[in-house]
């Protein structure tokens, strides 16, 4: 069962890797301009990776606390790097949405899709 859902967390991180760096290099230059949903669809797919970051560091402190040293593996500190990562992606993106975008426009397409997106991405 561990390793249907390891290679699962591993396809959904490949995913949306692959996603995030073809709209950030491709899409994001060519219409990031004109739609905030560019840079909002960005920041919903690298907080749902964040939250199963969260997720997996918070078991490993839960297991460090109960005696099982979660310290000495290398899976501790990928799940803290990538919350870094995908928490400095999501600001530096929204940030170019507000900045680009009137706050109005942010809110009015990240409210209703955003977290629709974002759900969508972490119960996927």
């Amino acid at each position: 069962m561990l390793t249907v859902s390891l290679s699962g967390f591993l396809a959904y991180g490949a995913l949306v890797l692959a996603f995030d760096v073809f709209m950030i290099y491709i899409v994001a230059p060519k219409y990031g301009k004109r739609n905030p949903m560019i840079y909002l669809s960005i920041c919903s797919t690298a907080g749902s990776v964040s939250i199963m970051a969260i997720k997996g560091l918070g078991l490993a402190i839960k297991m460090t606390f109960r005696g099982d040293n979660q310290f000495t593996s290398a899976s501790t500190y990928v799940f803290a790097i990538m919350i870094a990562v995908c928490i400095a992606t999501q600001m530096n993106y929204f940030n170019k949405a507000l900045a680009t975008f009137s706050t109005n426009m942010c809110v009015i397409h990240s409210s209703p899709p955003s977290p629709l997106q974002l759900t969508y991405c972490v119960l996927s």
